[in-house]
């Protein structure tokens, strides 16, 4: 199903199949295929597929017949993304690709480098993603790829084989606006299945970029091959161009059967601030860095937290 500009309430896809001789996106088709945010997704579920259950595939521009330059779906608000469901997707149960980063002029600047407030030519407007379940995946529940003030709120994510919530770029909006509230996620759940070793599972993976939160989070059933958070969101590839070094904030965590709160994935640099202590047990809060570097001392109280923190 392509939505362009009508609502979507209430609909049921199910074993959405690639093809190979039609359009190039055909090859990785998705049940809800979005291409301008502007409008209402309620109630909707996507059941299985050959890649993607909700894929906002965001042009520039729109394309074909129907182009022009006055519409920038990349910029667009979101109307509304509520109370909808996806699972056994290859891939990922809800995709935003390539960029979303809505604002007061769709088609104006991101940013002004020349002011202080760098937004303030062109204020963010908030993009909220709520309520949505995502299960069995074969790599994420939810992934967005360049993102400005998007939350995800009230998600509930299982048994997804890479991630259940991942953020790959931020800072296109001012710093910690971009999050994940009051989310539940699970890495193993009852009906996970018999090829659990292949899991692989990060519950939360940051952004390889400054100024992502994540809020009253809660973690369930992580194994020794899994971990609750991680960051650098695909670092470890050749094309990120990210040297590390970022520094994502955590509050409200909770953890339950989780044997890894932390995996530091390459280059291993990231800085975890914990505001309230519920991810180090630091009274006060304190910050989680890899202790590869650090073995020899410690930099002060609530700096290092080398034992709580499992590196792999």
């Amino acid at each position: 199903m392509c939505i362009r500009d009508r609502h979507g309430d209430g609909n049921l896809g199910l074993k959405t199949m690639r093809s190979w001789s039609l359009l190039n996106t055909d090859q990785t088709p998705a049940t809800f295929w979005i291409t301008n945010p502007n409008n209402q997704f309620r109630n909707n579920a996507a059941a299985g597929g050959d890649r993607y259950g909700f894929w906002f595939e965001l042009k520039e521009h729109p394309e074909g017949p129907s182009y022009t330059n006055k519409i920038c779906p990349r910029g667009e608000r979101l109307g509304e993304f509520v109370n909808n469901t996806a699972h056994t997707y290859i891939r990922y149960g809800l995709r935003i690709f390539e960029e979303f980063i809505p604002r007061t002029n769709p088609c104006g600047p991101v940013q002004n480098q020349n002011k202080a407030n760098k937004f303030e030519d062109n204020p963010p407007v908030t993009a909220e993603f709520r309520n949505f379940v995502s299960w069995k995946n074969g790599r994420n529940g939810a992934i967005a790829e360049r993102i400005g003030d998007v939350r995800f709120i009230n998600f509930k994510v299982a048994d997804n084989l890479l991630s259940g919530i991942e953020v790959s770029e931020t800072e296109y909006s001012p710093l910690y606006t971009t999050q994940v509230v009051n989310a539940l996620v699970v890495g193993l759940s009852e009906n996970a299945g018999s090829d659990t070793k292949l899991f692989t599972t990060i519950g939360v993976w940051g952004p390889r970029r400054e100024g992502f939160v994540a809020n009253n989070v809660r973690f369930y059933n992580f194994n020794e091959n899994m971990a609750a958070l991680s960051m650098c969101s695909h670092c470890f590839h050749a094309a990120s161009t990210d040297t590390g070094g970022r520094t994502m904030g955590t509050s409200g965590l909770s953890f339950t059967n989780v044997k890894k709160r932390v995996r530091w994935t390459e280059p291993e640099r990231e800085i975890i601030r914990d505001l309230d202590g519920s991810l180090t047990k630091q009274p006060g809060g304190g910050w989680a860095v890899s202790y590869t570097h650090l073995r020899a001392h410690e930099t002060g109280r609530n700096l290092v937290c080398r034992l709580l923190l499992e590196k792999k």
